[in-house]
């Protein structure tokens, strides 16, 4: 998912309304704009979403609002399983 989130800034010619350019990163290596990518990939997908930077066009907010609900049903799967198992256990 962070090289999709890269692949949107760049498919966009890192215009003003990606987040690399909001964010202040066009001059830095491609290596630190994937760190980044990465860094947004994680905190999205646990949903903790700092705030420090997001989507800014509309492929970004896209691509955010997918890795969210797949970042959730994740996690409803996962307490719901765990759920399951200690009801179970405890009969």
């Amino acid at each position: 998912m962070a090289c999709f989130w890269y692949l949107c800034a760049k498919m966009n010619d890192f215009a003003a309304d990606t987040w690399v350019v909001q964010v202040g990163m066009l001059d830095e290596s491609t290596v630190m704009k994937y760190s980044r990518s990465m860094y947004w990939a994680f905190q999205t997908l646990t949903t903790v979403g700092y705030g420090d930077f997001g989507a800014y066009n509309g492929w970004e907010i896209l691509l955010t609002l997918s890795w969210m609900f797949l970042g959730v049903s994740f996690y409803t799967v996962v307490v719901g399983s765990l759920t399951s198992m200690v009801t179970t256990s405890d009969a």
